[in-house]
């Protein structure tokens, strides 16, 4: 649903609820991986916070950059990535802040938010194919496609269209604004 534009100074924008939806539980599952990075190895398995945690003790076995053995190598990108969730959580909630209070600003919050996610997630996934899947390429197909690619897929694919939706109602935004000379 486009956002509704009566003229430029009383544009309001009210997203689908899909995009809410989405929003709202990539923070919260954003924040819950956050933690679990951010706060090892007490989120570890024999942690005192692992029963916060504990499917991750499954996935730490099928992505190697969660487990204990690269914790201990203090390989650092996991956290860097986990503190890039912080601002991308950050740039979340201010798009549903936004959105709530149906400011059109909240479109270009929410691309800026689902570019920064998909992009976060390439890197992550581009991180270990240059590394010859040194933390992936252990698994048998259905541990990879089913508890590493699909959900991890998820963040590149839904923010990507986002993306899009997102573009084109900045772009509709854009080409209203030249033709009432405001820009």
């Amino acid at each position: 649903m486009p956002p509704t534009v009566a003229n430029l100074d009383t544009a309001t924008y009210r997203p689908p609820w899909w995009v809410r939806w989405w929003f709202i539980v990539s923070t919260a599952l954003v924040a819950w991986d956050t933690g679990y990075v951010l706060l090892r190895p007490r989120s570890m398995p024999g942690g005192d916070l692992h029963w916060l945690w504990s499917p991750y003790a499954l996935y730490e076995t099928v992505d190697l950059v969660y487990s204990r053995q690269w914790y201990d190598l203090r390989r650092g990108f996991t956290s860097a990535q986990a503190m890039m969730n912080i601002a991308e959580s950050v740039l979340n909630v201010l798009y549903l802040w936004l959105a709530g209070r149906e400011s059109p600003v909240a479109v270009l919050v929410g691309f800026t938010a689902v570019v920064m996610t998909a992009s976060k997630t390439v890197l992550y996934w581009l991180r270990d194919w240059q590394a010859g899947w040194d933390a992936t390429g252990h698994n048998d197909a259905y541990s990879f496609w089913v508890l590493f690619a699909l959900p991890n897929g998820a963040w590149i694919v839904v923010p990507t269209i986002l993306a899009v939706v997102f573009y084109k109602q900045i772009a509709r935004s854009l080409r209203v604004a030249a033709k009432t000379k405001t820009l």
